[in-house]
């Protein structure tokens, strides 16, 4: 039998001056490689990883459907920007059962994974804003 063991200390904030900055420089040098060149941008960060809370990607162009692959493709393109080494290619597995909210919102959650391996509470919720479908990539938790 395994057991998880999460060894993070939760009385520091591990968001630096430095790591906030360098995140914020890969958001927008991964804004200028996707498609349209739309925005993306950190909306806050998560005191205990010091990795990014909310990534927000605005200006995407609006497409129903195909929810998976489009959630996988965001992730994996703004790997950089989650904090994710850049030499470690991003592994992610999804739940294969999207959610819908009443408001018309759609999301696919992924789970992050290392050479296979589940990475404990490294999950990540792709939402898909009603109206415009543009991804919003955040931890889910």
């Amino acid at each position: 039998m395994s057991r998880e063991l999460d060894r993070r200390d939760f009385s520091t904030n591990k968001v630096t001056p430095v790591q906030e900055a360098e995140l914020n420089s890969r958001a927008s040098d991964v804004s200028t490689r996707l498609p349209g060149g739309h925005p993306v941008r950190i909306s806050s960060f998560d005191a205990t990883t010091g990795n990014p809370r909310v990534i927000t990607s605005d200006g995407a162009s609006a497409e129903k459907g195909n929810y998976i692959p489009r959630a996988l493709d965001h992730v994996r393109s703004v790997s950089g920007v989650l904090g994710l080494a850049v030499t470690q290619p991003p592994e992610f597995t999804v739940d294969p059962h999207i959610q819908g909210t009443s408001s018309g919102a759609v999301i696919v959650h992924l789970q992050q994974q290392y050479k296979g391996i589940p990475i404990f509470q490294a999950a990540q919720a792709v939402r898909f804003r009603p109206g415009c479908a543009a991804p919003c990539a955040w931890p889910g938790r």
